[in-house]
């Protein structure tokens, strides 16, 4: 197996991962010290999290760049932090399109192992 398929094996592996502590999950809020008691601790769990957070929860994250930050800095996917950046619509339209953009990258990354 050559180096490059190595790293992206172990890459795919890490940002699939379990958090192991539960402050550095992605903690969910619909507002400043308004927590909705919500935290994800993995990529996968954040999917299926964003299904059910109230829109207006999504929308805070996303002005603020949450999302992002935590999938690169947390998970360690930037090519997923950079697609999640470039969502641009709230509400409903949110929802979906955060949905399947983490979705299409959860698919992607199990492909590669």
């Amino acid at each position: 197996m050559s180096k490059k398929k190595q790293n992206d094996l172990k890459l795919s592996e890490k940002i699939l991962n379990q958090i192991k502590e539960s402050s550095k999950g992605f903690h969910f809020y619909e507002d400043i010290h308004k927590p909705l008691h919500q935290t994800a601790m993995s990529l996968e769990d954040f999917a299926n999290k964003i299904k059910t957070i109230p829109s207006h929860s999504l929308e805070f994250h996303m002005k603020r760049g949450d999302f992002s930050k935590w999938v690169e800095d947390t998970i360690g996917d930037t090519k997923l932090a950079r697609a999640i950046n470039r969502i641009n619509v709230s509400g409903e339209d949110l929802r979906k399109e955060l949905s399947s953009t983490v979705g299409k990258r959860i698919e992607e990354l199990r492909k590669a192992l």
